[in-house]
This record gives structure tokens, sequence and C-alpha cells, in this order.
């Protein structure tokens, strides 16, 4: 009973550490695609 308790507290441990990772990279893009394009119109 505690072996997929531990499987799953993992997962989440991943899904919870992988989440903000993704979230800053995903920030990350937008602005530096907001950058290019703005210089690109002036």
């Amino acid at each position: 009973t505690g072996r997929p308790r531990v499987e799953i507290g993992l997962g989440v441990g991943t899904i919870f550490g992988l989440i903000p990772f993704l979230v800053g990279c995903l920030i990350f893009a937008v602005v530096a695609l907001w950058l290019h394009w703005r210089h690109r119109r002036q």
C-alpha cells in the first residue's frame, strides 16, 4: 500500500517542479518574441 503513494508523490513532485520551469520558459519566449516584433516594426 505504501509503494503507489511514493510513485504518486514522485510524479506530483516532478509536475510541480516542471510547471514553474515551463511557465518561466513560456514567459521568456513571449517577451523575446514581443521585443523582436517591436524591433521589426520600428
